[in-house]
């Protein structure tokens, strides 16, 4: 599948679980940061990713990148950095059949 069609796919996946975002979805595009997917959407949302493009999950480290549900113990708690996952890292992900 070319590069492009999985952009489509991917874009088209956003849109049917989550919602139609008011600004324009591009490779660039963080889960977290801009999509506001953390926590348990994030999960399912890697669930439907994977299962949609036979994608294997394999070692990816799910806490390295995306926050938990808020909650109000947020305010005691340290921030913590997470590290970048955007949409090229989904793309990238379905052409190699992993998520990494």
């Amino acid at each position: 599948m070319k590069r492009d069609t999985i952009f489509k796919k991917i874009r088209e996946l956003i849109i049917r679980e989550r919602w139609e975002y008011d600004f324009v979805i591009k490779e660039s595009t963080s889960l977290q940061d801009d999509l506001k997917i953390y926590g348990d959407d994030a999960t399912d949302f890697l669930t439907k990713f994977c299962e949609e493009f036979n994608c294997k999950p394999k070692d990816f480290k799910f806490d390295d990148y995306f926050a938990p549900e808020p909650s109000w113990t947020d305010l005691f708690r340290k921030k913590k950095k997470y590290k970048s996952f955007t949409v090229l890292d989904l793309i990238k992900a379905a052409e190699k059949g992993t998520l990494t």
